[in-house]
């Protein structure tokens, strides 16, 4: 409504003053008493300028209304921007997704020509950088200067509030540089830098705000990630001690579990498992034996072959096995692996007789590993197989003790695969990072909240 229309809004309304009702006019039906008045009332004309100045006011009260509807709107959109990236957050995914997303995000926030991702050590130096492009460097020196000395000066000093630069370069065109923290409690856990051209604010207070509060949970999601893997890792270590711990009472197995470990993965792989299942694989391989910490060492020692007798008393370490690491509920996927994986495709193993697909294919997978190993290994008594000799007994045995299917692809490994795949394992288990939390997560039972969908 502009000020013409207002002014015309105004007149019509004074040129209908005098159609009202005269105040001796009789009123139907009504029992209110008029008493007529001795004088006519009547508006005084209107000032143009009050006129002027209510218009003015009206429509300044328009363009604030136009304003507050804009920046709840704009606050709005930026609500729904940051509940979707903390709803994506708090999915358990990988470092290099939750920075891809963060980089991605910022990139369609402010339009940045260039945006870096600056991942500092324990010694206040940069040690892996991520770029826009998807690229990962653990080198500065490609960068710009400008983001080197951010970058610096944020894990430096920890401002509170972004770092703004403008080029060195005055031919630049008016380009600026800006830095924000990500920060925890004790240090700085990443530096955002980014690259604004001249045509946008880099003081621009939502955005800025914005991109503070995307920060703050892109640092908890990898807080999130670090602790879990650090976890993660911790929980390995102890099922490798234990599995070492097992395996030094026996002399004549050294390095087995190890073996059916590494031959285990190998036949995962050519399977196509998933990486939690390979993760559960990997654990059960190792703790398949854990429950031979209930045969005396008299057996375990005995460079003879065992008797009847001697066998009775080993035949139950898978059970034993399984109520240990039923103790254990972050190890409860290995469980199969660990009770039936002295079990046989046609039902006549231990310690349940189960038969066919009846049994996990974790289970069936372990067998052949487990059996390939034995069939491999020197005793005091006897020479252990060839590779080809106990391929050749593998496919001799496929429906009967083995899964035929997975059969094979097993005979379809070659001799010099296993020998890398130990190899591999033991480089593996020496390597300080080698548990992968996501997969570890979906394989370790945590005891994490999880998110429901609908009502509470």
């Amino acid at each position: 409504m502009d000020l013409d229309e207002i002014k015309a809004r105004w007149e019509m309304a004074d040129s209908h003053m005098g159609d009202h009702l005269p105040l001796d006019a009789p009123v139907k039906g009504s029992k209110v008493i008029i008493v007529p008045s001795n004088h006519q009332h009547q508006l005084p004309p209107p000032d143009s300028s009050q006129i002027d100045l209510l218009s003015q006011k009206v429509l300044d009260l328009e363009a604030g209304r136009n304003d507050v509807i804009a920046a709840n709107l704009n606050h709005l959109r930026e609500l729904a921007r940051l509940n979707h990236m903390a709803d994506a957050l708090t999915k358990h995914r990988p470092m290099e997704q939750i920075v891809a997303d963060l980089i991605q995000e910022v990139g369609h926030l402010t339009n940045a020509t260039d945006i870096w991702l600056l991942e500092p050590d324990g010694n206040s130096c940069v040690r892996v950088v991520y770029a826009k492009d998807g690229q990962k460097s653990e080198t500065m020196e490609s960068l710009p200067l400008e983001v080197q000395d951010l970058g610096a000066r944020v894990i430096a000093e920890m401002p509170t509030a972004p770092l703004v630069m403008p080029m060195y370069d005055p031919d630049g065109g008016g380009d600026h540089f800006i830095a924000a923290g990500m920060y925890t409690d004790q240090h700085v856990m990443g530096v955002l830098c980014y690259r604004l051209s001249q045509q946008n604010d880099p003081t621009d207070s939502n955005r800025t705000r914005f991109i503070q509060n995307l920060l703050h949970h892109t640092t908890i999601s990898c807080e999130n990630v670090r602790l879990l893997s650090t976890l993660s890792s911790m929980i390995v270590d102890v099922v490798i001690a234990m599995a070492l711990a097992i395996e030094s009472r026996d002399p004549y197995t050294g390095g087995h579990v190890e073996r059916v470990t590494a031959y285990a993965l190998l036949l995962g792989e050519r399977m196509g498992m998933s990486a939690a299942d390979l993760t559960t694989l990997r654990l059960g391989g190792l703790l398949h034996d854990i429950g031979k910490i209930a045969v005396p060492d008299a057996i375990l020692r005995k460079p003879l072959p065992l008797t009847d007798q001697e066998i009775a008393l080993v035949n139950p370490h898978p059970v034993v096995g399984y109520e240990i690491v039923s103790r254990i509920p972050q190890l409860a996927k290995t469980k199969p692996v660990v009770r039936w994986h002295h079990e046989r495709f046609d039902g006549k193993g231990y310690p349940d007789g189960l038969k066919g697909e009846e049994l996990p294919l974790l289970a069936r997978v372990a067998a052949i590993a487990d059996a390939f190993d034995a069939m491999t290994s020197d005793r005091p008594y006897r020479l252990g197989l060839s590779i080809q000799d106990a391929i050749a007994e593998v496919k001799k045995n496929s429906g009967t003790q083995f899964d035929p299917q997975l059969v094979d692809l097993f005979i379809q490994i070659k001799p010099d695969e296993f020998a890398q795949a130990v190899r591999d394992f033991e480089q593996w288990r020496h390597s300080r990072h080698r548990a992968d939390s996501l997969s570890l997560l979906q394989t370790l039972e945590f005891d994490l909240p999880r998110r429901t969908t609908g009502g509470a």
